[in-house]
């Protein structure tokens, strides 16, 4: 069985459960739409470029700001592969969309990590088609049509989920991993908004890292060199990101590595954080920051994290154009 099978099935099992045991008023399954979650990831995993979340003519004027440069001299190569193979490279220009949308964290910005006690997401983005997760029920927002998503575990990275469309075109998620249905409906009432601008009002929280562009997946908006080694029957026993440390991307990126246990470290002489992964058969992840850029390793299990981590070479852009080519 797949990742993707596996995440599938244990949402649609924890959502059935968890309508039975939360008090979530007037709630009714989406009809036929557990798939999209499926296809969302499937996106990521296989690195087929961006997402389609692209306006068409329903979708009001947005303002799209350029793709940010992208052209990092950080690239490695793992020495030590023995019975791997390289199974994908990305050079960064598939990871480029628009900046159409937003994503908005809040935190207690004087705490040592502003999401210790209580976490809200706000983010909007363009597309014509629900982007809803397995098992997502039917609620009513702001007098619309809506989604609710529980995280038992669920598939989306900001935790449960309120999600509808503004108006045609434009998507809005409010979401928390701290916070119940009921305080998410009552921040969603509350939302300003204006066209692709979504702000949550005395929600009890301050605004602590702002993202243009849409997050759900992880941040597949942001550009990216890709380098993933394994099997036939494994192709992603190892994988490597580097991504431009811009703005509060490094903010955004341990937010979503903290969705299980995380630890502070140091990584190849540096500060960094090891998480393990809330979800069976995937494997710990590491993020530090070199040279100015983030740089994340997921491994399998059978992999020593660190170990890896500390065996990574730097390669010239001569060696990784060979790679690229070979």
């Amino acid at each position: 069985m797949t990742d993707l099978d596996l995440l599938a099935r244990k949402s649609a099992d924890a959502l059935r459960g968890a309508s039975a045991e939360r008090d979530v008023p007037a709630l009714r399954p989406s009809p036929d739409r557990t798939i999209v979650a499926a296809t969302c990831l499937a996106a990521v995993i296989l690195a087929v470029g961006f997402f389609g979340w692209r306006a068409d003519s329903s979708t009001p004027d947005i303002a799209v700001g350029p793709a940010p440069e992208f052209d990092p001299d950080l690239r490695f190569e793992w020495p030590e592969a023995e019975g791997l193979e390289v199974t994908a490279l990305g050079n960064g220009e598939l990871r480029m969309t628009p900046n159409v949308g937003e994503t908005v964290l809040y935190g207690d910005p004087d705490l040592d990590w502003p999401f210790a006690e209580d976490d809200l997401v706000v983010s909007t983005f363009a597309t014509e088609a629900p982007q809803l997760g397995t098992g997502a029920v039917e609620v009513e927002v702001r007098g619309r049509a809506g989604w609710f998503t529980d995280d038992l575990p669920g598939w989306t990275p900001f935790g449960r989920t309120i999600s509808w469309f503004e108006q045609p075109g434009v998507w809005i998620d409010v979401s928390s991993r701290t916070r119940s249905f009921e305080q998410l409906l009552e921040v969603a009432e509350d939302l300003e908004v204006d066209e692709m601008r979504a702000r949550a009002v005395d929600a009890g929280l301050s605004e602590v890292a702002l993202r243009q562009g849409p997050a759900v997946g992880g941040g597949r908006e942001v550009p990216q060199i890709d380098l993933w080694y394994g099997t036939p029957d494994d192709l992603r026993a190892i994988v490597l990101w580097i991504r431009p440390n811009t703005g509060d991307e490094l903010l955004f990126q341990r937010y979503l590595r903290a969705e299980g246990e995380t630890t502070a470290t140091t990584i190849r002489g540096t500060d960094g954080w090891v998480s393990t992964s809330r979800f069976e058969g995937s494997g710990d992840v590491a993020l530090w920051v070199e040279d100015g850029w983030i740089v994340q390793l997921t491994v399998d299990d059978g992999f020593d994290l660190l170990e890896v981590a500390e065996e990574l070479r730097p390669v010239s852009l001569a060696r990784w154009e060979e790679m690229l080519a070979s």
